[in-house]
């Protein structure tokens, strides 16, 4: 993920493993590294609905050999990277007590983000 982030390409597409009938163009992504040092490390915004496609040429050299099939993704914009906003201390600022990435399996997934956790994040992300 690191590495994708740092390319100077903003376009990008995503796999989009849940929520597919909720997502669409403009909608604002909050990029989730998992591990050891779990942080939102990007935000992107989403360009079009998603649909069956494969990753780019400039994509295939972050992807796994399974990531290249065709597969369920969205096409997004990168508008902030470099950021570095820990799991931990997320969960400390009022409003994100309950935001979805707490809770279930982390890897590999979309999660929701309420309009009202969007709003802080985003202003966490401005600072």
């Amino acid at each position: 993920l690191s590495e994708r982030l740092a390319d100077p390409e903003t376009t990008i597409t995503w796999l989009v493993a849940q929520f597919s009938n909720e997502i669409g163009p403009g909608d604002t992504v909050f990029v989730l590294q998992t591990g050891s040092k779990r942080a939102i490390r990007a935000v992107m915004r989403v360009d079009d609905s998603p649909r069956i496609r494969s990753d780019s040429e400039a994509e295939r050299s972050y992807s796994t050999e399974l990531e290249i099939q065709d597969r369920l993704q969205v096409a997004c914009t990168i508008t902030h990277r470099d950021i570095n906003l820990e799991a931990d201390q997320l969960r400390e600022i009022p409003g994100l007590e309950n935001l979805s990435i707490f809770h279930g399996f982390q890897q590999a997934t979309n999660f929701r983000v309420t309009p009202q956790e969007g709003e802080i994040l985003l202003g966490l992300v401005a600072k």
